[in-house]
C-alpha cells in the first residue's frame, strides 16, 4: 500500500515493501534496481527466495520508483542465542533524483524502524558512498572474504 510522504517540500508515493505488494509497485521497483545496479530480481522473486527476507523501503514519483534502500534479514545462532542481523542492501536513487534528500530519507526511516528489532545493523559500501554512511552512526571495519572452491 503506497503512502503519501513530503521530503524537501516535494511528494512522493512511499512503499515499505515494494517487493510484496502491487505488480505495477514491483515491476517499477525492479526496473530501478535494474537500472542502477544491473540486476534482475525477477528471477530471484519468482523462486520465492525474497518472500520473508528482504523488505525494499521505496520512493515513488507518481508511478516510478526513484529511490530505495533493502532490509536483509539474517537470523543467525550465536553462542546459543537466536541473534536477528539487518543488513541494509541496495540503497539507491535515481541520479535524476540525486540531490534531493531521498537516501538519507530511506536511511533514517529505515534505521528507526529496525533499531529495536534486531541486535545488529551493517552494510557493504563501495567507495562512492563509504562517506555517506557515518552520518548515521556506521563506522568502518576491516572486511575478511573467505571462499571454499566446490565441484
Amino acid at each position: 500500500m503506497t503512502s503519501q510522504v513530503f521530503i524537501n517540500g516535494k511528494k512522493y508515493g512511499f512503499v515499505a515493501n515494494a517487493i510484496h505488494d502491487v505488480d505495477a509497485v514491483r515491476e517499477s521497483y525492479f526496473a530501478l534496481v535494474q537500472k542502477m545496479f544491473g540486476l534482475d530480481f525477477r528471477p530471484w522473486y519468482n523462486s520465492g527466495f525474497c518472500r520473508d527476507v528482504f523488505v525494499p523501503y521505496t520512493l515513488f514519483d507518481g508511478d516510478t520508483a526513484v529511490a530505495s534502500a533493502g532490509v536483509v534479514k539474517n537470523e543467525f545462532l550465536w553462542q546459543g542465542e537466536r541473534k536477528m542481523y539487518v543488513q541494509i542492501s541496495t540503497v539507491a536513487t535515481d541520479p535524476d533524483y540525486r540531490g534531493r534528500g531521498l537516501s538519507r530519507w530511506l536511511m533514517d526511516y529505515v534505521l528507526d524502524e529496525w533499531r529495536d528489532n534486531c541486535d545488529c545493523i551493517y552494510l557493504y559500501a563501495n567507495d562512492s558512498v563509504v562517506d555517506f554512511y557515518p552520518k548515521f552512526g556506521f563506522v568502518p571495519t576491516h572486511e575478511h572474504r573467505y571462499s571454499l572452491p566446490v565441484g
